[in-house]
């Protein structure tokens, strides 16, 4: 994948706006989420919030404790930062739908959990062999943001992917957006 910073000058340079955001609201969420299966442990993914944060600092200098085990979603104007701390996905999109209607500019990482558990244990669960998890799928927030867009708001969404990278990001993007790249 390419370096954060280059892919927040590809995105300002597709927008035609070189550095220039000036009188816009920007939201940028970054990282993964964590679903706890007990207290000690959950279900996570490896996006370490590098490129949402080098999106969001692109636009403001970010205000308050930097924690690299946090999400964040970011809502960036007038030269600040303000960070809201999430760790699920359920907090995400709580915290997204309700700033994404003052945004003109949504940035989405598409990191969060796609599963959490049906059940969370309140306990350590001990190591006594092999493991059954039921999951459940987590909400597409991607695809609530586009459904719930204005006109004029500017939504992008950006996911890693393994294989196919171009043709399947193209393809999550497009089925959430019901529009083509």
């Amino acid at each position: 994948m390419a370096e954060p910073e280059a892919i927040a000058d590809a995105v300002l340079g597709a927008l035609g706006r070189r550095h220039d955001l000036a009188g816009e609201i920007v939201l940028v969420t970054a990282g993964g989420t964590r679903e706890a299966l007990d207290p000690v442990r959950f279900l996570g993914n490896r996006s370490s919030g590098k490129m949402g944060y080098a999106l969001a600092e692109s636009r403001a200098e970010p205000r308050g404790e930097g924690d690299s085990h946090q999400r964040a979603v970011g809502a960036a104007s007038a030269g600040a930062l303000r960070v809201v701390k999430v760790v699920t996905a359920d907090q995400m999109r709580e915290a997204v739908l309700g700033r994404m209607t003052e945004a003109t500019l949504v940035v989405k990482a598409a990191a969060v959990a796609d599963y959490k558990p049906v059940n969370v244990s309140d306990h350590k669960l001990k190591r006594t062999g092999p493991m059954t998890i039921e999951l459940a799928p987590t909400e597409d927030i991607l695809a609530e943001v586009v459904r719930r867009r204005r006109p004029g708001q500017l939504i992008i969404g950006f996911a890693a992917e393994t294989e196919n990278r171009m043709e399947n990001g193209r393809a999550s993007c497009c089925a959430r957006a019901r529009t083509p790249l």
